[in-house]
């Protein structure tokens, strides 16, 4: 499945799944000068949604690589990187469990 069809599929799930009253936004860049982008965020959560496809560069060493210095760059900034493949997308209660406790996880936090 193409990162683009994962694309669409995540953003039909979001409209039926997603939590409601959260701005979610496509392709959201982060660490300039860097060109990263996320597949999805919640910037004012500093939540990333990454969505995996298997095959292709992201399993190659050079792509798995540069993945992970993306993600590290993401995570040492304050992200919370959320990598979902196509066949989790195929069970989105799951995935929005997540998505929503990362969500109350950071309120929380934002709270105390």
């Amino acid at each position: 499945m193409s990162k683009s069809h994962l694309q669409d599929k995540f953003l039909v799930i979001w409209e039926s799944h997603g939590p409601s009253g959260y701005q979610l936004y496509a392709e959201h860049s982060f660490a300039p000068p860097r060109r990263w982008k996320f597949d999805f965020a919640l910037p004012d959560h500093l939540i990333a949604i990454e969505l995996e496809g298997l095959g292709g560069r992201h399993q190659r060493t050079a792509g798995f690589r540069a993945d992970m210095e993306k993600y590290n760059t993401a995570t040492s900034m304050g992200w919370r990187v959320l990598r979902f493949t196509g066949s989790d997308l195929s069970k989105p209660a799951d995935v929005f469990k997540i998505i929503e406790s990362t969500i109350r996880l950071v309120e929380a936090t934002v709270e105390a």
